[in-house]
């Protein structure tokens, strides 16, 4: 629908380039690494996600930025949703000296509320009999309990000791029952115990079936089957993969599906968009988010592996991005991650590169640090990758063991290239190698210059560019012998090197931890460019796209031009007024999403190449103009109206604005019985 209606909207737009912005944006949105997430914070107990200051929702196949983190705090201790205040709890905690507040949030922002309980909260927790959030403080040296109720404006606290101490840690609100239920892991030891507050006491319950006993888990509330979920953990330093749903009388096990491949590091929510539960699997291994089912859990979208010490790289030939870590080799062809165990080189500090003689990856050098003995070893093997399954190839006499050296792809060459790096960890090279027909060939002697001797990182943009190299603060190129292309680049710790889609390198790294810059250069002169919060390990090209690709962690970053942005403008009407969203980017050639928030029955979506300001009725405006409808579609069970659209891979989509505004029909609103959204603005960028 969207395709059809925006390709002759757009024939009549024409952009200026002077409002193009330039940033990192995040590929997937999906990250693993660092990040915390809370389960039951958000609207009717779906889960919240921070990292690097900042708060997101999840929109169904990946994570939001709603806000960031008030000024002064770094930490959520504990977050909870409100559902008779619509508002998500939460305590928070600044850097030192530790200073925790309580602060509310909801679609408006940040309220601070004043300062936390006097005893440390270890939990939160909505209460529905007294329908007050509850704070948990438990006191390991005296073994007591001090609870508090939060009543919107002050701490109350509660009769001491009325929980028992072990009663901590594993629990969540079973809104259907009006109850809290606890499973008692690990405290003071391994353990199975079902608990459950009414509002007044809390008692232990003898199910005839009971989980087996584990010293960690986690636990959801399911709205869609009823009850509460809970999923595998820890026993014995054995990770358990298992499915239990609680009915207020007895456990039952279910099926386990597909997450019998799952980690040990879980987090069990409830995804109100989807209108299932939600595992998110946590591993630093590529992860699977998986949906419950009547038949188990269904595995979704792969992860890309979250791992620094990972190997990168393009394959030209298949158009795809390789990602090795030692063990499991995943590729990405731009929309999906694929894994597979096939083995390889385990390495640290080296470098693969795509050889155009054979149409594989080549990796040479670096550390390998074997399990036994503990101590790093430098190889002089060389590795390649078909596709399909590594092999370790046989070469006369190698190259000098070496790490931090530049491996870098050269069309005109037909092969790889190779210069410098450290011997020993500590002696620079400056020697420069062509691997070429599953020979290396020093080419040292023939050359007559070479760039600075040790660490290098190299780059080459898409097929047929010069490959470049930067050493010592310097960066060269070469076309059959090295050309000296700027000698004042900028000097950053860890530097990396990439190529944008217009051939322009660009060089990231540190200033001083943590702070961290990006220079891309533009007709000979180094400008400073937005820079990413974390160091990127790793440059590479967007599969299919050609966009410069960041890893952070092993998670992609592309460098946008033309960022896809969205933004609520104006106002709705009814209550409660249904909130009008994206889910995922607007990015060309991708696929997203419109939502409704607290939506019933049929939702109308319409769209438009520009805003208006029209009233149509008692507080209600129209803020789009000459709009088209976009699609209808009915609210599943949960208040989430999904509209889905996708867009062609193509450049005269960026910075295309389109506007758009919901309506609930027979939802029993002041505009002929509908309640309407605001306006949302959408850019679509790349």
């Amino acid at each position: 629908m969207l395709r059809s209606l925006a390709l002759p909207l757009l024939a009549a737009v024409s952009f200026s380039s002077s409002s193009i912005a330039q940033e990192w944006v995040e590929v997937e949105a999906r990250p693993r690494f660092d990040v915390a997430i809370w389960p039951d914070a958000w609207h009717d107990g779906s889960p919240l996600m921070t990292r690097n200051g900042e708060v997101h929702d999840w929109h169904g196949s990946g994570w939001r930025k709603i806000a960031s983190l008030p000024p002064g705090f770094g930490i959520i201790i504990d977050a909870t949703w409100d559902p008779r205040r619509a508002k998500s709890v939460m305590l928070l905690s600044s850097s030192w000296p530790y200073t925790v507040a309580t602060y509310e949030l909801d679609a408006d922002g940040w309220s601070a509320l004043g300062p936390a309980p006097s005893t440390i909260v270890d939990d939160l927790c909505y209460d529905p009999t007294t329908q007050l959030v509850v704070g948990l403080s438990s006191n390991g040296t005296t073994q007591t309990t001090q609870d508090h109720a939060w009543t919107g404006s002050t701490w109350l606290p509660l009769t001491a000791n009325v929980r028992p101490f072990h009663v901590q840690g594993q629990l969540i609100t079973d809104h259907a029952r009006s109850r809290i239920v606890a499973f008692t892991p690990g405290q003071p030891g391994p353990s199975n115990e079902t608990w459950e507050w009414d509002g007044t006491t809390w008692t232990q319950l003898a199910p005839a079936t009971v989980p087996p006993i584990r010293e960690t888990t986690v636990l959801s509330n399911d709205r869609a089957g009823g009850g509460v979920l809970m999923f595998g953990g820890v026993s014995g330093g054995a990770a358990i993969r298992d499915t239990w749903r609680w009915d207020g009388t007895d456990w039952t096990q279910l099926p386990i599906g597909s997450a019998a491949n799952a980690s040990g590091f879980t987090a069990l929510t409830f995804d109100r968009v989807a209108g299932a539960p939600l595992l998110l699997d946590r591993a630093n291994q590529s992860a699977v988010d998986y949906h419950l089912s009547a038949t188990g859990w269904v595995a979704g979208k792969a992860t890309g592996p979250t791992r620094q010490t990972i190997l990168v790289a393009n394959d030209f030939s298949r158009d795809t991005l390789v990602m090795h870590d030692g063990s499991w080799t995943h590729v990405w062809n731009g929309n999906d991650w694929t894994r597979s165990l096939i083995g390889g080189p385990s390495r640290r500090v080296s470098s693969m590169a795509f050889d155009w003689s054979q149409s594989e990856l080549v990796v040479f050098g670096g550390i390998t640090v074997p399990n036994q003995p503990n101590t790093p070893t430098t190889p002089t093997d060389t590795w390649t990758f078909d596709g399909a399954a590594w092999q370790q190839r046989a070469v006369g006499q190698p190259p000098t063991a070496r790490q931090s050296h530049a491996l870098v792809s050269s069309f005109a060459q037909n092969g790889v290239l190779m210069f410098g790096g450290l011997y020993n960890g500590s002696v620079p090279l400056q020697d420069t190698w062509l691997w070429s027909q599953g020979t290396w060939t020093d080419l040292t002697p023939s050359l007559s210059s070479a760039p600075p001797a040790g660490r290098a990182t190299g780059a080459v943009g898409p097929p047929g560019m010069t490959p470049s190299v930067l050493a010592g603060g310097e960066l060269w190129d070469f076309n059959g012998a090295w050309n000296p292309v700027d000698a004042q680049a900028p000097t950053l710790s860890a530097a990396r090197l990439g190529v944008t889609p217009q051939g322009n390198p660009m060089v990231t790294g540190i200033v001083s931890s943590p702070v961290t810059a990006a220079f891309e250069r533009v007709n000979g002169s180094w400008l400073p460019r937005s820079s990413h919060p974390r160091w990127f390990a790793h440059h590479a090209l967007y599969p299919g796209r050609g966009d410069l690709l960041g890893f952070d962690s092993g998670e992609p970053w592309a460098w946008s031009t033309t960022p896809a942005t969205s933004a609520r403008y104006g106002a709705g009407c009814g209550s409660p007024e249904i909130g009008l969203q994206l889910g995922g980017r607007a990015t060309i050639g991708k696929s997203f999403e419109l939502q409704v928030d607290e939506a019933q029955g049929l939702v109308l979506f319409v769209v438009s190449l520009s805003t208006a300001r029209s009233p149509l009725g008692p507080s209600c405006v129209r803020h789009v103009g000459g709009g088209l409808v976009a699609g209808i579609t009915s609210a599943n069970p949960f208040g989430v109206a999904r509209l889905p659209a996708n867009l062609p891979y193509d450049p005269a989509f960026r910075q295309l604005d389109l506007f758009y505004q919901a309506a609930n029909l027979q939802s029993g609103g002041p505009y002929f019985g509908m309640r309407v959204s605001a306006g949302l603005r959408v850019r679509i960028g790349d």
